[in-house]
C-alpha cells in the first residue's frame, strides 16, 4: 500500500510576529500641539492587518540632530519630524541614513501645492503629503496618504453676505482641528441646502472664535438650512506618520532594508512606479508592495560615486582646493605628496595654508584626494603645482 505523502505550507499570515520597527518623533513642539502622532503611525502599519509592538518615543521641542543622535544611541531606526526641512540638514540625515536609520517628515506646508523646494536637496530623506485622491497639500513629496484624524462632523453651516459659507466642527474625536488659507478641504454627506457644497472646495480663513473650529469658504448654498454632513482636512503631520507605518510595516514583514520597502512601495504605489510632480509615486499598499516580484537594484543612497579632477587656485601660501562633488560621499581627504593634510565634510571651497615644497626637497606638490563612504573609496587624479624657492638677486647700483 502506498502511503499518501503530505505537504505543510506554512504561509506568511498578516499576523506573524517579526522584528518591529521603534520610531523616535523629533517633534518641533509638544505632543498637546500633535496629540495624534503614534495612533496614526499605529493606523498606517496596521491598515492591512498587522499589529506593531515597537516602541514609540516623542521628543518634545527637539531638533533633527538631535532626534537623530537619540535614535543611534538608543536603538532606534526610524526618525518622524512634523515639520519641513532645510537643505543644511542633508550632511546629517545622510551621515545617519549610512547608519541604517531612516528619517521621514513632512513636506511643509498643509497648503496645496506650494512649493517645498528645498526638499530637493533631502533624497535620503522620505518626505510626505497629504491627501485622499491626490497630494491635497505641498510638494514636492515621495508619497502621499491619508491618515484616520481627517475627517470631522459638521455642527453648523451659516449662510453669509454673498457667498461666503461659514462652516463649524466639532473637535471632540480629533482634537487640533486647523485650517488657513490656501488650504483645501473636501465635504461629504451634506444635506439640507438646494446647493450643498461638494468635493474639494479652497478655504478662505480660520474664524478666530475662540476654538478656532470654525472657518469661511466661498460657496452660495442656496436655500435651506443645515441637516448634517462632515468635513475632512488633511495634515502632513499625520500623515507622514501614517505613511512611516506603511514603509515599517514593509520593512519588517519582509526582514529587508529601508531602500528595499521603500523601493517597493514606489513600484506599487498608486502612480504606477511614475513620478508626479504633485504626488509623488502617490500612495501606498503595503500588500501589493510585500508581494510584488521584484528584482531590487542596489541603494542608490548608499553606491559612492566616481571621483573626477582636483581644481586648486594658489594666493600666496594659501591653496583653495574645489573638489568635484562624489554622489553620497561623507568624508573627504585631501594629500600632498602621498601624505594626509586634511579631511572635510564636502567638495568645495577648502582653504588651507601650506609650507612651501622648497627644490631641495622636490619642488613639487602633487595634490589628489580621496572620497568615502563606509568601506568605499574613491581617489581622484592628481594635480601636480610646482613650488621651488629661486634664489635671491642681486643688483649693484652705479
Amino acid at each position: 500500500m502506498i502511503k499518501p505523502i503530505v505537504i505543510t505550507i506554512l504561509l506568511l499570515l498578516s499576523g506573524t510576529s517579526y522584528s518591529q520597527t521603534n520610531v523616535v518623533v523629533a517633534l518641533s513642539g509638544t505632543i498637546s500641539g500633535e496629540p495624534n502622532l503614534q495612533a496614526s503611525f499605529v493606523a498606517g502599519y496596521e491598515s492591512e492587518g498587522d499589529t506593531w509592538t515597537g516602541d514609540f518615543t516623542v521628543l518634545g521641542n527637539t531638533g533633527l540632530t538631535t532626534g537623530l543622535a537619540y535614535a543611534q544611541a538608543n536603538g532606534y531606526d526610524l526618525v518622524l519630524r512634523n515639520t519641513g526641512n532645510s537643505s543644511s540638514l542633508s550632511s546629517d540625515i545622510d551621515s545617519f541614513y549610512n547608519q541604517g536609520i531612516q528619517y521621514i517628515s513632512c513636506s511643509g506646508s498643509n497648503s496645496y501645492h506650494v512649493n517645498q523646494g528645498s526638499n530637493g536637496n533631502l533624497g535620503k530623506a522620505i518626505i510626505c503629503g497629504a491627501g485622499e485622491d491626490e497630494n491635497m497639500t505641498s510638494y514636492p513629496c515621495e508619497f502621499y496618504g491619508t491618515h484616520p484624524y481627517s475627517t470631522f462632523p459638521i455642527t453648523s453651516m451659516v449662510q453669509g453676505t454673498g457667498d461666503t459659507l461659514t462652516i463649524t466642527v466639532n473637535t471632540s474625536r480629533n482634537g487640533v482641528f486647523v485650517v488657513t488659507s490656501g488650504y483645501k478641504v473636501t465635504f461629504g454627506k451634506v444635506t439640507g441646502f438646494s446647493n450643498v457644497p461638494a468635493g474639494q472646495v479652497s478655504v478662505v480663513k480660520q474664524v478666530a472664535n475662540g476654538y478656532y473650529n470654525s472657518f469661511t469658504v466661498i460657496h452660495n448654498a442656496g436655500t435651506g438650512s443645515f441637516v448634517s454632513g462632515n468635513v475632512s482636512v488633511f495634515y502632513q503631520s499625520y500623515s507622514h506618520a501614517y505613511i512611516a507605518g506603511q514603509i515599517a510595516c514593509i520593512k519588517d514583514r519582509l526582514s529587508c532594508t529601508w531602500w528595499e520597502a521603500r523601493y517597493r512601495a514606489r513600484v506599487t504605489a498608486s502612480e504606477d512606479n511614475v513620478y508626479d510632480t504633485y504626488n509623488g509615486y502617490g500612495k501606498i499598499g503595503i500588500d501589493n508592495a510585500v508581494f510584488a516580484f521584484l528584482e531590487i537594484p542596489a541603494d542608490p543612497y548608499q553606491t559612492l560615486g566616481t571621483s573626477t579632477g582636483l581644481a586648486i587656485t594658489q594666493v600666496e601660501n594659501d591653496f583653495i582646493f574645489d573638489m568635484t562633488s562624489v554622489t553620497n560621499a561623507l568624508q573627504y581627504s585631501i594629500y600632498d605628496n602621498g601624505v594626509l593634510i586634511a579631511t572635510a565634510l564636502n567638495g568645495s571651497d577648502i582653504v588651507l595654508t601650506i609650507p612651501r615644497q622648497y627644490k631641495s626637497g622636490g619642488g613639487i606638490h602633487k595634490f589628489h584626494y580621496t572620497a568615502q563612504r563606509g568601506t568605499q573609496i574613491v581617489v581622484s587624479d592628481t594635480t601636480t603645482i610646482k613650488w621651488f624657492k629661486f634664489p635671491r638677486i642681486y643688483t649693484k647700483n652705479n
